[in-house]
């Protein structure tokens, strides 16, 4: 669908609705030397507005159309995915914000979070598939 470079092994993968760590560094702090989420680089992380995109400026270049992944409590962007359908039928479109329910920042030692936008629509596929009844 999307012609990427591969991913650093390092950041977290996504795994239907689940996102499993595997390693992520501590929450950054602006005005600081932090490192790149996708090439590990290090760069000056200036001042922002929002949620922290802890990704240097050529990776932005490369990855801009990744879809971001946000932790909904710190507000810190764990990482990027890939667009694509997953297998459950749900479609990851360019530039999207997903947002997932605790990290491994504000929770420390958690493994796996859910994505609650793919959470909250295969709920709703859920509710209204229809029933057939004979």
């Amino acid at each position: 669908m999307f012609d990427i470079k591969p991913y650093n092994p390092n950041l977290p993968l996504l795994r239907t609705d689940e996102l499993l760590f595997i390693d992520t560094s501590k929450a950054p702090t602006p005005n600081s030397n932090v490192n790149c989420l996708l090439c590990g680089k290090a760069f000056y992380l200036g001042f922002f507005i929002g949620e922290p995109d802890q990704i240097c400026s050529e990776c932005k270049k490369t990855y801009g159309e990744l879809a971001k992944i946000v932790c909904a409590k710190c507000k810190i962007t764990i990482g990027r995915t890939i667009p694509k359908k997953l297998d459950n039928g749900f479609i990851i479109k360019p530039k999207t914000i997903l947002h997932i329910d605790s990290c491994n920042i504000c929770n420390p030692g958690l493994k796996v979070s859910k994505i609650i936008e793919i959470s909250m629509w295969e709920r709703y596929v859920r509710e209204h598939r229809p029933t057939i009844t004979l």
